[in-house]
């Protein structure tokens, strides 16, 4: 009896601390924890079931994206905005695309202690869980280097990653875009890449965009970027074999 007392005057003790901490990777979320990173799972709508990724990062920014076919890579809407709020309740005030218009959407998601994202979307539910990061810590020098994205038609962009975040887009008719990198939590796997205004076709209005970073296999990285420019959703999957 006497041990028994011991274990709950401890436990007592040490709930305070525990409600104290904040997120970790192999254990959950608690309330002072932001939610970040790379997320997938489903959209649906009565029979109908789309397959949702989502990049958050660590100073909000947001891109959702969504795959009305379960099995393609080619997003047909997008939601980009910011992310605000701590669990049990995250804010997500964007806006809206599906390649023709752009439209204001506000949305509330629950958030589990296992970083589970679940809501309503436009009479939609939501259901996302969190991915483990493929780079446990993702830095500007594993972004570095030169990478190449076959487009329609055989069409190829490049992208050149440069020390510091520098970025050169060139399109497939050779017109050059300069933009930058940044990187706002290396823990999260996910980046911010910014194109300003360009006399480039597909680039006239800027491009935005959340990246990750996977390996393919050992000696090839693919970049994956979800974005916008303009009104148009944007997505390129950038190839670098090392």
């Amino acid at each position: 009896m006497r041990n028994l007392e011991l274990r709950m005057m401890f436990a007592a003790l040490l709930l305070p601390i525990l409600a104290g901490c904040v997120f970790d990777s192999d254990k959950g979320a608690t309330p002072d924890s932001p939610i970040t990173g790379i997320f997938q799972g489903h959209l649906v709508d009565g029979p109908d079931v789309a397959s949702v990724r989502a990049l958050i990062a660590s100073d909000g920014t947001t891109v959702y994206s969504i795959f009305e076919n379960p099995n393609s890579e080619v997003a047909t809407r997008r939601f980009v905005g910011r992310t605000t709020g701590r669990q049990p309740l995250l804010q997500f005030s964007g806006e809206a695309f599906d390649g023709t218009t752009r439209s204001p959407i506000t949305f509330t998601l629950g958030v589990d202690s296992e970083v589970i994202l679940t809501g309503s979307i436009e009479g939609s539910e939501l259901h996302m869980a969190q991915t483990p990061p493929p780079f446990p810590m993702l830095s500007l020098d594993k972004l570095v280097g030169d990478f190449a994205f076959l487009g329609t038609n055989h069409s190829v962009w490049q992208a050149s990653i440069k020390t510091g975040g520098g970025l050169i887009l060139t399109s497939p008719q050779g017109c050059i875009a300069n933009g930058e990198v940044n990187i706002p939590d290396e823990g999260a796997n996910v980046f911010l890449l910014k194109v300003p205004e360009a006399p480039c076709k597909g680039f006239e209005q800027g491009l935005m965009a959340l990246g990750t970073m996977e390996n393919l296999r050992p000696d090839t990285q693919v970049m994956l970027l979800d974005g916008h420019s303009g009104e148009h959703i944007r997505e390129f999957n950038f190839f670098n074999q090392r």
